[in-house]
């Protein structure tokens, strides 16, 4: 199974939603998460009351979810400034990571 267009921009609506709510996490707490291979399930926990990614969690999808950011992570640590102007506000990079993703599917 793979991702689709339209799980990975369900996450990306959900995450962006955190966003505009004026959600916050560091990005050394979202990469570890990304370390971590658990990023839907954190996110899952840590906002349930404020998204629903209950397309995800316990479904197929949040395992290939998790390798992809763990994948991207892994290439391009440390530029996510140079290459997407984000230094603070780890679900930013969450956000410009999934449209990323969308340009790949």
């Amino acid at each position: 199974m793979t991702l689709t267009k339209g799980a990975v921009s369900m996450f990306l609506y959900e995450v962006n939603h955190l966003v505009d709510e004026g959600k916050f996490e560091s990005l050394q707490v979202v990469k570890q998460h990304m370390e971590n291979k658990d990023v839907v399930e954190w996110l899952s926990n840590t906002y349930e009351n404020d998204i629903d990614l209950s397309l995800f969690v316990g479904k197929e999808w949040a395992p290939l979810m998790n390798e992809k950011m763990y994948e991207f992570n892994s290439v391009h640590d440390g530029n996510e400034h140079r290459k997407w102007g984000i230094s603070k506000n780890g679900l930013c990079l969450l956000v410009a990571w999934s449209a990323e993703m969308l340009l790949n599917i």
